[in-house]
């Protein structure tokens, strides 16, 4: 029987390190012997993993820095947000699979969007915004909670969240294809501007391939994760009652919004 047993971490340097070549080191301080045999062990350190915390479809920021990342075998410090949702009981944390976004399709339009606004609005709608009905006495709204939105393609669903903010940034066609538009912001940089929040910011959380209940979340490619501009709503109040909803309906329909939200997410 064969049996391998590796330490994650060692408090020491290794002497000899992963990528020198051992040359010009055959020497007394690296061998500790002048002559005879020398043994050496691997020296292992602990891979750090990083973490990414889901209230539903919108990304959360924990309560302290340390919840962001963890080294393997080590401790685990889990948010200290208190999370509630009317009718339940928050009973723990479950582990979401991971699905690359850059994989999806961009230049198919999506068929219906759902989004969860400002208090009990929600809309729905296949071309445009759609009318104004309320989230809980409709169960098309039930996966979604506020500043939250749902957009479906024919090969699945992809949820997300909006965010307003008091940052401005470029929108349109023309701005999404020119890489040196101010289009993509991270949470920090949102939260921090200071002014009226009328800028609706959009970014995506999740992916449910079609016939499947595994909702799948984005590949942390961009660290630390970014939103896409969407649009200006003029005021902090239209924000509020339609970002979700333009998040899910540019989703729906622009090519150059969806490329980038697939790849920056």
């Amino acid at each position: 029987m064969i049996s391998i047993f590796s330490n994650p971490a060692f408090a020491t340097d290794p002497d000899i390190s992963v990528n020198d070549t051992g040359s010009g080191m055959c020497v007394y301080d690296v061998l500790d012997t002048y002559s005879g045999a020398a043994g050496f062990k691997a020296n292992w350190e602990a891979n750090n993993i990083k973490l990414r915390w889901y209230n539903g479809n919108t990304l959360i920021t924990p309560g302290n820095d340390s919840a962001n990342d963890c080294d393997y075998n080590g401790g685990l410090n889990v948010p200290s947000n208190t999370l509630t949702r009317t009718g339940y009981t928050f009973s723990g944390w479950t582990k979401r699979p991971e699905y690359n976004f850059a994989t999806l399709t961009v230049s198919q339009d999506g068929t219906h969007h759902w989004s969860h606004n400002n208090g009990d609005v929600c809309r729905q709608g296949t071309t445009g915004m759609g009318d104004s009905v309320s989230c809980s006495s409709n169960n098309a709204f039930a996966e979604l909670g506020q500043y939250e939105f749902r957009t479906q393609f024919s090969w699945g669903d992809i949820y997300g969240s909006a965010y307003c903010s008091a940052k401005s940034g470029n929108g349109g066609s023309n701005s999404w294809n020119n890489d040196s538009s101010n289009w993509l912001a991270t949470y920090d940089e949102l939260g921090s501007a200071t002014g009226t929040k009328q800028y609706c910011w959009c970014q995506l959380t999740g992916y449910k391939p079609t016939g499947t209940t595994t909702l799948y979340r984005p590949i942390s490619v961009s660290v630390p994760s970014v939103y896409v501009f969407c649009r200006d709503r003029d005021t902090a109040s239209g924000c509020a009652n339609y970002c979700a909803a333009n998040c899910g309906l540019y989703l729906l329909r622009e090519n150059n919004f969806r490329e980038k939200l697939f790849m920056h997410r």
